[in-house]
């Protein structure tokens, strides 16, 4: 790892900037493996399937599906954490969007499939007060 000494304000000010720089690279790749996707599921249950990190960087993609998914008729909103490794506290934000945004669409919104770390984060959360949580596998899946 390089140490740089910076000494005159613009040379600290170049030094940020860079540092910024370097770490929005590094963000938007970590996002780039992330997808979220709109699927129509056997039972016409719309549904939001998230996989890999569940971060601040999705948030485009996320309202996007979400937008796609509460178009449907029906009553329920499926949010499919089973492939996701990592929440952060901007995505329980997502979440809290999507709620209200379904809820004024007259949806409910459940989230499956959250596993480990995901799940205890949504407990400490207490979304279990605000959303439906199901637990393990998908419906459907072996």
């Amino acid at each position: 790892m390089k140490v740089e000494v910076v000494t005159s304000i613009a040379e600290q000010f170049k030094f940020a900037i860079s540092a910024i720089w370097r770490v929005g690279k590094e963000m938007r790749e970590v996002g780039s493996k992330c997808r979220s996707s709109f699927m129509n599921r056997p039972n016409s249950v719309p549904t939001i399937q998230l996989k890999g990190r569940f971060v601040f960087q999705m948030h485009r993609e996320f309202s996007a599906a979400l937008g796609d998914a509460l178009r449907p008729d029906g009553a329920e909103l499926v949010i499919d954490l089973a492939d996701v490794s990592y929440i952060d506290s901007a995505a329980l934000g997502m979440l809290l969007i999507a709620r209200t945004r379904a809820l004024e669409s007259g949806k409910r919104v459940a989230i499956e499939g959250a596993t480990g770390d995901v799940l205890q984060v949504l407990h400490i959360a207490n979304f279990e007060k605000l959303f439906e949580i199901r637990c393990g596998r998908r419906r459907g899946a072996f």
